[in-house]
């Protein structure tokens, strides 16, 4: 059974389980990050404007892997259907006024070629082979980050430019989405129980940085923050080579004669290639910040 399959047969057993009136159980294919598909089911309510929707990705592994059928998986998501219904009309009320949102929007970095559906679609900005686009922020808490995109229409109807939402969201995003900085180094010594830094080899203490955010999702953009990449080019006191993790991170390091632009590409390519979703990935190239200059190069 496709995954195709498997959501219509799904929402077909949910329709003839319902108990709730007036709720209509549909099936629709959402197109996110880096134009990959994700099958889900949309569950709309008699005069709710907000639509809540169960993606179906997790509960097709656990199918596929025989560790639930499909009826397990219809008795599963009847018991979420309340939760996730009550989710829903929190925002029932949500406004899109800009006088409401303005302090609410942020930039994420993607991919400019992954996306390029939606570059009719969407203000952005170009960065390097990326694109910077805007969102809002409509919840952020424990459970994770829900925010909703800003389309042209939605841009148009606020009379804003992309200007003006960049400076937004060049003030926004810091603050809620503070820069997480981290020595790869340092990860090592806590995940793996190293020794502490001062007593292990010089093979040990690299100079490596992992830069994303707190909240740990589209951290990538930190990389955009006020004088963040300057500042550690500072620090190291050296040009830097900027590698796209994920959409998530950077990993940056300190250029050496070891290694080259175009070395560094081919690893960021392999890697997305073995061990990256398709939905995370950033780009495939290697970025060099000169550290002089104040300029990114790929």
């Amino acid at each position: 059974m496709t995954e195709k399959q498997f959501m219509y047969e799904v929402a077909e057993r949910l329709g003839a389980l319902r108990q709730t009136k007036g709720l209509d159980i549909r099936c629709q294919v959402f197109t996110k990050n880096n134009n990959t598909k994700h099958y889900g089911i949309v569950l709309q309510q008699d005069n709710e404007r907000v639509t809540p929707m169960i993606f179906l990705e997790h509960y097709y592994e656990n199918y596929l892997q025989e560790q639930m059928s499909v009826d397990e998986t219809v008795k599963q998501i009847m018991e979420m259907l309340e939760p996730v219904k009550k989710h829903a009309r929190q925002y029932q009320s949500l406004s899109l006024q800009f006088a409401e949102c303005q302090d609410k929007i942020i930039y994420r970095l993607i991919s400019k070629e992954m996306n390029e559906n939606l570059c009719e679609k969407i203000p952005y900005i170009p960065f390097l082979d990326l694109m910077i686009s805007f969102c809002v922020v409509v919840n952020y808490s424990d459970s994770g980050v829900e925010t909703i995109k800003v389309t042209n229409d939605l841009m148009n109807e606020w009379g804003v430019t992309t200007s003006e939402l960049y400076r937004l969201a060049e003030e926004n995003t810091p603050r809620i989405f503070p820069a997480k900085i981290q020595f790869l180094s340092e990860l090592l010594q806590k995940h793996l129980e190293l020794p502490d830094q001062k007593e292990t080899s010089d093979e040990l203490k690299i100079p490596m940085i992992i830069m994303g955010n707190e909240a740990g999702v589209y951290g990538a953009s930190t990389i955009l923050y006020p004088n963040a990449v300057e500042h550690i080019a500072n620090e190291l006191n050296a040009n830097l080579y900027i590698l796209p993790s994920s959409v998530h991170e950077f990993i940056i390091l300190p250029e050496t004669d070891g290694n080259s632009l175009d070395e560094l590409a081919d690893m960021v390519q392999r890697i997305n290639k073995d061990y990256v979703k398709e939905e995370e990935i950033l780009s495939d190239q290697a970025y060099f910040y000169n550290k002089n200059q104040k300029k990114f190069i790929f």
